[in-house]
């Protein structure tokens, strides 16, 4: 018999942002304050949250879902909008070793950009050596 688990987390990152691969366009944010997609900023700061849970379906297989948010605070929170992610997704185990996966994310004000959305759909194949 297996039960619904619940996961928490909350981070905190201090003095820059690392924003990802692209550069930070359209965040209203000055130039000379980022390099390339890492926001630079001694007081800039976001904290970070996570709520998730996942439920087994079969003996195999498991649902699971979450919520994800960035808030800036510090200098420049005015700047930034909060960002909210939401995902939902299933596994399912071949082996003790191989499982497969697939989830869906939606984000909103996506890399702290007032407006900006994503989302993102993945699918693989885990094996664990």
């Amino acid at each position: 018999f297996q039960v619904v688990k619940a996961s928490l987390a909350y981070g905190q990152t201090r003095n820059g942002w690392i924003a990802g691969t692209q550069p930070m366009n359209g965040s209203g944010l000055n130039p000379s304050w980022t390099n390339g997609a890492v926001l630079y900023n001694e007081g800039f700061a976001v904290n970070s949250y996570l709520v998730g849970l996942s439920a087994p379906v079969t003996a195999a297989s498991k649902v699971f879902a979450s919520y994800q948010a960035a808030n800036p605070v510090g200098n420049l929170s005015g700047v930034g909008a909060a960002q909210s992610i939401y995902s939902v997704g299933y596994d399912y185990n071949f082996s003790k070793r191989t499982t497969a996966y697939a989830a869906v994310s939606y984000a909103n004000n996506y890399m702290m950009i007032d407006g900006a959305k994503s989302t993102v759909l993945m699918t693989g194949v885990r094996h664990q050596f």
